[in-house]
This record gives structure tokens, sequence and C-alpha cells, in this order.
């Protein structure tokens, strides 16, 4: 009997044995890689590993322990600022003036240009342009001069300062910068000269030449300027 306890006994203690966490394996050798049922820590049913060159199982491995990740994101947010570009535009429609015959402007610095009447104006008619201001309506050429037209047939061309002009004496004929004027009794000859850039005043060498600036009228009478 007491043969037969001692028996079972060892017998368990085998198998415990077998089973256990331990490394060393019956005999000294196992297969490299070759895994194996055993039992762990807290009776977990596991298995074990023989390790690399055979000499023993590795320990008893029992379930898995996982974890979850988690994962934490976030939606960048997006900023946009739009404006709508207004556009500004300028436009405006010019206007035109112009005399009949082509050309319209002020003499001796009076402003520059001014509208012609649409027609020819009677010499000796009133005006109420600048004075100074001179229209052409083909040969005829017009001033206005101390409120009244006068208005003078005139050469298709600028005559050369000194060339005669017999006939046509008291004649005023503008070539724009140029004013003719044919003076001089019975040997009339045309005087072709600029009128000066600002009011003169003295003695003058171009008998007969108006020129205006702004409200006042000079002119060149008998060698001296005549400004009022």
């Amino acid at each position: 009997m007491l043969k037969e306890l001692l028996f079972a006994g060892g017998f368990v203690l085998l198998m415990v044995a077998a089973c256990s966490d331990d490394t060393t394996v019956e005999g000294g050798t196992c297969v490299a890689g070759e895994t194996r049922a055993c039992t762990g820590a807290e009776g977990c049913s596991g298995f074990q590993t023989c390790n690399s060159d055979g000499s023993a199982y590795g320990p008893c491995e029992c379930g898995s322990s996982s974890g979850t990740g988690g994962s934490t994101s976030g939606t960048g947010g997006t900023t946009s600022t739009s404006g709508t570009g207004g556009s500004t535009s300028t436009s405006g429609t010019g206007g035109g003036g112009g005399g009949v015959g082509g050309s319209t402007s002020g003499t001796g610095g009076s402003g520059g240009a001014v509208d012609c009447p649409t027609t020819e104006p009677d010499d000796d008619s009133a005006c109420t342009e600048p004075s100074g201001t001179f229209c052409l309506y083909s040969d005829i050429h017009c001033e206005c001069w101390d409120g009244d037209w006068g208005c003078d047939t005139c050469p298709s061309t600028e005559p050369t300062d000194g060339e005669s002009c017999q006939g046509s004496t008291g004649s005023r004929c503008f070539y724009d910068p140029n004013q003719c004027t044919c003076f001089g009794g019975g040997a009339a000859e045309w005087n072709c000269a600029t009128c000066p850039s600002t009011e003169p005043s003295g003695t003058c060498t171009e008998p007969g030449l108006h020129c205006a600036y702004g409200a006042t009228e000079c002119r060149c009478q008998q060698g001296n300027w005549v400004c009022a």
C-alpha cells in the first residue's frame, strides 16, 4: 500500500514538473522553435517555445494582452476671406468746337481756343468773344476786337513779310502763330509778326499788330505799344 501511494505521489509530481514554467527539458534537448502546451501562473493555459539552440523551452505564455490605441484627430478649420472688388470707371464725352474753315485761336496768350460762329459774321458786327479771337472762313479771316468783328479777304497761304499788298491796305490775316497786316498806304506791304508772350510796353516795330492779354488789348501804333 505504501508503495502505491509513493508511486502515485511521484506521478503527480512528475506531471506538475512537466507543465510548470520551468524551461528545463526532460532529456536536455528539444527542437528549436517547437511549441508545446503548458500551464502557467494562476493555472492559465498557455504554450512554450523551444529556444534557438534546442537546449530548453522558454517560459509558459498565457493569453494575450492587447490595448486598443486611441486616436485623436482634429479637423482643421479653413478660414477664407474674400471680397468683391469694386470697379470704378470714368468716362466722358469730349466736346469739340471750331469755326467753319478750320481754326479758332486766341492771340497773344488770350487763353486758347474759343468757339467761332458757325457762319461768317458780318464785318463791323458786334461780337461777344474775347478780343484777339480770330476765325477763318476759307479766305475770309475775321477778328473780334474791341467788341466788333473785322473781316478781310486774305491770301490762302501766309505772305512773305515785306511783300507788297497793294489794294489790301488795312487787311488783317491770321496764319497761326503769325498775324499779317497790310500796312503802309500807297506802298503797302505785308507786315507779319507774332505777339509777345507777355503784355508788352514801350516801343514796337510791327505796325498794326493786335495782341490781347486777358482783358487787356495791346496794339502797335506809331512805333509804340498802346495797351488798354
